[in-house]
């Protein structure tokens, strides 16, 4: 019983996300994933590193800067990429603090946001225990490119906040904040 109900929501599933593409391709429109993704490429594109539904909010130490919504954000929403120096050339260890590795098809790429540019990526804080976004590697014009989407609804005046990965020994600030 257990395996025809996996069949049937695993059949739904690619039912749904084929009719949504052969309809919506069929009329010109695109399915909510497909809008999400042209929306963090059109940003990427126009260079949009500081939206305005984002502002930066300096928090005192410890934690510094980070960014907050100005606005009610939706589940699987675009909010915002990290802007920086893409490169193949694996980056100082010592001087890595805004720097994001990505791995795509065997080869790293590192974008190096170290330069104060005013995006609001480099600014988003670290929360392993309850992030509210997700990375995602997306290709544009060839090039990688880290963009962040909502993991749940984020209401105006909520941090934006992301699980770096890692442990205590990489991210010593997790040691100050234990739970």
């Amino acid at each position: 019983m257990r395996r025809l109900a996996i069949y049937l929501i695993t059949f739904w599933i690619i039912l749904e996300l084929g009719g949504c593409q052969a309809r919506n391709s069929f009329e010109g429109k695109l399915c909510p994933w497909q809008q999400r993704l042209a929306a963090a490429k059109a940003a990427i594109r126009r260079s949009d590193i500081s939206p305005e539904y984002l502002r930066v909010v300096d928090f005192g130490r410890p934690k510094g800067r980070g960014i907050v919504a100005n606005t009610y954000i939706a589940r699987g929403e675009y909010v915002t990429y990290y802007n920086g120096i893409r490169d193949l050339i694996e980056p100082d260890i010592d001087d890595n603090t805004y720097t994001f590795q990505i791995i795509h098809r065997s080869t790293r790429f590192w974008v190096d946001a170290s330069d104060e540019d005013g995006s609001y990526g480099r600014l988003i804080n670290d929360e392993w225990r309850i992030p509210n976004i997700r990375s995602r590697t997306i290709f544009v014009d060839g090039e990688p490119h880290v963009s962040f989407f909502a993991l749940r609804s984020i209401l105006a005046g909520e941090e934006i906040h992301y699980d770096y990965g890692g442990s205590e020994n990489f991210l010593p600030w997790r040691k100050q904040d234990v739970i």
